[in-house]
């Protein structure tokens, strides 16, 4: 759901950068009609719970082995990176080397993980980010 301050993580891999993104991206008719993405279709997430605007894809073209690493550069890296890393410190994230970020929102854990032909994605939590302590250089 909506929550400002709160951003939810999903990793796993894909046949390419193009198949994380037509998973993930909502489709539109000629009168304006916003149809679910598979995406939120498969993780349970209605359309009005979140804001597009606010959705982050990541797609690198060899797995990752840290999270920290896979997360540079991404929006709010430095404040979300060491939250994310704290959050995951016992799990097995295993190989990845596609995510999914949406800010300002809380995803509740209903799905844990989806697989599909070109697309595999597993939730891996959802954390607070306050960007006034983001680090600035």
């Amino acid at each position: 759901m909506k929550k400002e301050g709160y951003v939810s993580l999903w990793l796993g891999k894909a046949q390419s950068d193009d198949a994380l993104w037509e998973y993930t991206q909502m489709a539109y008719t000629e009168d304006g009609d916003c149809a679910p993405s598979q995406f939120l279709n498969d993780f349970q997430i209605k359309k009005e719970d979140f804001d597009e605007d606010f959705m982050e894809q990541i797609y690198a073209d060899l797995e990752i082995y840290t999270l920290g690493e896979f997360l540079l550069g991404c929006s709010y890296d430095e404040v979300i990176k060491e939250e994310f890393e704290k959050l995951t410190e016992d799990m097995d994230l295993g190989k990845f080397h596609a995510g999914l970020l949406l800010y300002n929102f809380q995803y509740d854990g209903s799905v844990a993980e989806i697989q599909h032909e070109n697309c595999s994605l597993k939730y891996v939590g959802s954390v607070r980010y306050d960007v006034t302590d983001e680090k600035r250089s």
